[in-house]
């Protein structure tokens, strides 16, 4: 039995592997792919007896070519809410297609067909439309994905984030990378767009990072104050602002407030919010920690129902040691990477989410942690030092493996 909190319904991918017979497969007419089993009755063509497989199971069926499909297994999806469809990511199954001339390796694999939050269903004035679609369908994968370059980290963390990478200090160098990586924005604090925006204007979409902090003193008290306005990131031809938001933290009244001001720019500008749903303070540490489901869940409502209409978050992490410390129910939802990002993005309502890609990882992490986050319903990523503390081969490299998994999660606006 699954666990509760976490529903299961299922979608079946078909891709072909290998290009033998391609133009013969296409001639006849058979579809190379079955949408979401909710839509498989038209898909008449294929030669499939096929069922969801989970838990690592495999299936392996034999078909024959001038037969219909047959689906053992059909479900519908889950609607959590006004345009907002969900699916768990899941493992392959193999399935042959033996023909009369030759045979056929199909792999199945149960993959989620994702319907996020539309502009209509978020609302949307025309301000934020307009800049939303800008960077969603007309920068980077272009397809209702978004995919941003972030480079807030020097007043964040320091330089010593650059020590990897000696070479990203230079904020031209991330431009650059921001260009030839195809990202769908970059996000920064007002000094280095002043200096740097105005040459790749049009080319290069802009976040504006309205506050920000150092990391110098410690985060039981955190609150991030102003570093510019909405008007700047108007000036600046920004197509949106980003505000960080401490969840927990004592100084959180006067955060609350700050950002409603922050808001209340940016609905009266027409820029999207982009809000930094961060929990922190020794009372979130003392309730299970800031990567507990419990602190990420809350981070993400709080960020909704104050008025983001994209929410940037880490991916919450179980921790069994921790799980006595989790108020009640968190600490018996033991959860699986995409099933915790599942449940956070369900409670972000129409607000949009961007997952953070936080310290560097190793390639296949990166890939992975791409994959999770868009299997959960995300809107996309925001991985920062994923990309810039690697080398220029390696960072244009890991960008076009990153618009291979975003090619996959495409949505009409």
């Amino acid at each position: 039995m699954g666990n509760p909190a976490f529903p299961e319904e299922h979608f079946l991918d078909v891709r072909r592997v290998g290009d033998a017979d391609d133009d013969r497969f296409n001639q006849r007419g058979k579809r190379r792919r079955i949408g979401r089993l909710g839509d498989a009755a038209d898909a008449q063509a294929f030669d499939c007896v096929a069922a969801p497989v989970r838990d690592g199971g495999n299936l392996e069926a034999g078909a024959r070519e001038r037969g219909r499909h047959r689906l053992a297994h059909r479900t519908e999806p889950h609607e959590t809410d006004a345009g907002n469809h969900e699916r768990p990511f899941g493992r392959c199954l193999r399935i042959t297609f033996a023909g009369r001339r030759s045979a056929r390796l199909m792999t199945a694999s149960v993959t989620p067909a994702v319907v996020r939050p539309t502009f209509d269903a978020m609302n949307l004035s025309i301000g934020k439309r307009t800049r939303l679609h800008r960077l969603m369908y007309e920068h980077g994968p272009a397809n209702g994905t978004l995919m941003m370059l972030p480079i807030d980290q020097g007043l964040e963390h320091g330089p010593v984030d650059f020590f990897d990478n000696p070479d990203a200090i230079d904020t031209d160098w991330i431009y650059r990378l921001a260009v030839e990586g195809n990202f769908s924005g970059i996000a920064l604090h007002v000094g280095l767009a002043e200096k740097y925006q105005k040459h790749y204007a049009g080319r290069v979409p802009l976040l504006l990072k309205v506050n920000g902090k150092t990391n110098i003193p410690p985060d039981d008290d955190a609150f991030s104050p102003l570093t510019s306005s909405v008007e700047d990131a108007v000036r600046l031809g920004a197509d949106a602002v980003g505000y960080t938001l401490y969840v927990g933290s004592p100084s959180q009244e006067l955060d609350i407030a700050q950002c409603n001001e922050v808001r209340r720019d940016c609905d009266r500008y027409g820029m999207p919010l982009v809000v930094w749903a961060y929990p922190r303070g020794s009372a979130v540490k003392a309730k299970g920690g800031i990567d507990s489901l419990y602190a990420v869940d809350y981070a993400a409502r709080v960020a909704c129902e104050v008025g983001a209409d994209v929410i940037k978050l880490n991916e919450p992490v179980w921790k069994a040691d921790d799980a006595a410390k989790l108020p009640k129910p968190y600490n018996t939802l033991e959860f699986t990477d995409v099933e915790g990002l599942r449940k956070v993005v369900k409670s972000a309502g129409r607000s949009l989410v961007l997952v953070s890609g936080g310290s560097k990882m190793g390639d296949e992490a990166t890939i992975h942690k791409a994959h999770v986050a868009m299997a959960a319903g995300c809107v996309g990523l925001i991985f920062g030092r994923n990309m810039w503390q690697r080398k220029w081969d390696e960072a244009v490299a890991m960008a076009s493996r990153i618009h291979d998994v975003m090619r996959d999660y495409g949505q009409d606006a």
